[in-house]
């Protein structure tokens, strides 16, 4: 049984309720400094004029990295059209940071236009805003945080919950098909298994996020503050978790999981915490 540790943390309010973003310059501590100068060096290298702003976000600007399992999650915000930007060079840095620098578990390196940033929608939450108001750090560029509404915890800052009944079910369909193949990737498996493991705490901890007036992404404190609340499925969320860390391989054993604990979630989501 895979071993869960008590790691992550949530993100608290300010006097008006609205959710503080953590991160600093400051807590970029050494060896991920380095880490993140070579990235900034490299968008600036391959991006050039298009390059609008770099953003920091995840446990590095906050301070809480850990050597060995942590990675580094950037954007880069881009003028123009995304699609016509040559993205070859990725895969290739990707591997270059991995293999330099050991401690490093992984770069995520994504390209957001600037103008999806200022994009409202009637139906959900902006979730770019949300990530540059709550969560992010700006390294390089002009930083849209200031220019962004506060957010509190609550709808406004739900973000996984308006798309779980089609991610559960795009998941379920994807491991049928393989057992009807009557074949099995094992890395696909384990890659989904992850996947929609995680969306399934962040949206657990969604349904209770504004009773808690807390917000987090982080998977333990998900975990547990969502068990305060609904103890009969604590071990339920815990077995998701597990996955979340060390990701299942029987498409058998994950299938029935989503299709009774998924439906279960799916059901609370949209009778207690979506818009009718």
């Amino acid at each position: 049984m895979t071993e869960i540790l008590p790691i992550g943390s949530v993100l608290t309010t300010d006097a008006q309720g609205f959710i503080m973003n953590e991160c600093s310059l400051e807590k970029i501590s050494p060896p991920w400094n380095l880490v993140v100068e070579e990235i900034k060096s490299a968008y600036l290298r391959h991006l050039g004029s298009t390059l609008h702003s770099i953003y920091l976000r995840g446990s590095v600007p906050r301070g809480q990295a850990i050597p060995g399992i942590s990675d580094v999650d950037t954007f880069a915000v881009v003028l123009g059209d995304r699609e016509a930007l040559d993205l070859s060079w990725k895969r290739e840095f990707q591997e270059f940071i991995t293999t330099q620098y050991s401690f490093c578990q992984g770069v995520e390196l994504t390209l957001i236009p600037l103008t999806d940033i200022f994009q409202t929608r009637r139906d959900r939450p902006n979730p770019i805003q949300l990530l540059i108001k709550t969560q992010a750090l700006c390294i390089f560029g002009e930083s849209s945080r200031e220019i962004l509404p506060g957010i509190k915890p609550g709808i406004d800052a739900t973000i996984q919950a308006w798309t779980i009944r089609r991610d559960i079910t795009k998941v379920m369909e994807d491991l049928q098909a393989l057992e009807n193949d009557g074949t099995c990737d094992e890395r696909f498996v384990q890659k989904v298994c992850s996947w929609i493991m995680k969306r399934i705490l962040r949206t657990g901890f969604e349904l209770v996020m504004e009773r808690e007036g807390v917000y987090t992404r982080d998977l333990y404190p998900c975990w547990e503050i969502f068990s305060r609340y609904y103890p009969r499925e604590k071990d339920h969320m815990k077995r998701a978790l597990q996955w979340a860390i060390a990701p299942g391989t029987n498409p058998r054993e994950i299938r029935p999981f989503l299709e009774s604990f998924g439906g279960w979630l799916i059901a609370q989501v949209e009778e207690n915490l979506l818009p009718k």
